[in-house]
């Protein structure tokens, strides 16, 4: 098994190599196959997060989600950088710049959107394995915020094919996901809470 620093960076290196054909095109058919879930259909407040440096892209979860009047959510760097919070989105137009190059929605005084309050989370990430599990960047931003919830939204990762892998190395702080949605397939977790009855039996097929 692969060390975490090696698998992310070969996994970002990977991710950077792709055309903006495939970018454009997979994330389109991944963005299809979560717009199917029931968990998406049912979420009245959604987290979603605004794609940089070729993630699979959100914009058509996002228009959707404002089609269907739900309230849409993406994060933002707290002040100090330590953590993110997520605040409500009406327009791509309203981001602005944040930390890392990434683009983040205005806070504007308001106070952030509970975790608890959400009934869908799509959380990005570098890979994911069989299990659920999810190596990010390394920072640990969304696992400590996903320790906050007190709810039951479902966690859905959102990755490209080529991202699944058999295993990552987990620690008791890493929260895993309910199921995976790539270009290619929908991955159910085994005795992920919800994920088999949310993605049904739809295999994931790497490339």
């Amino acid at each position: 098994m692969q060390s975490k620093a090696i698998l992310r960076q070969t996994m970002l290196d990977r991710r950077l190599r792709l055309t903006s054909a495939e970018v454009e095109g997979w994330s389109r058919q991944a963005q299809e196959r979560l717009l199917g879930l029931p968990a998406f259909a049912e979420a009245r407040a959604i987290a979603l997060y605004w794609s940089a440096r070729n993630e699979v892209r959100t914009d058509r979860l996002f228009e959707a989600a404002c089609a269907a009047r739900k309230v849409a959510v993406f994060p933002r760097l707290t002040p100090d950088r330590r953590a993110i919070c997520f605040y409500p989105l009406r327009s791509p137009e309203e981001l602005v710049p944040g930390p890392f190059g990434l683009l983040e929605p205005p806070g504007n005084g308001r106070a952030p959107v509970e975790p608890g309050a959400l009934g869908l989370i799509v959380v990005p990430g570098l890979a994911f394995d069989r299990q659920g599990h999810r190596l990010g960047y390394g920072r640990g931003y969304y696992d400590r915020w996903l320790g906050e919830i007190t709810g039951r939204p479902t966690l859905v990762g959102l990755a490209y094919a080529f991202q699944i892998v058999d295993q990552i190395p987990a620690s008791p702080a890493d929260h895993r996901m309910e199921v995976v949605v790539t270009d290619r397939g929908i991955l159910p977790i085994p005795g992920g809470p919800g994920g088999a009855d949310q993605a049904g039996t739809e295999e994931v097929l790497t490339n």
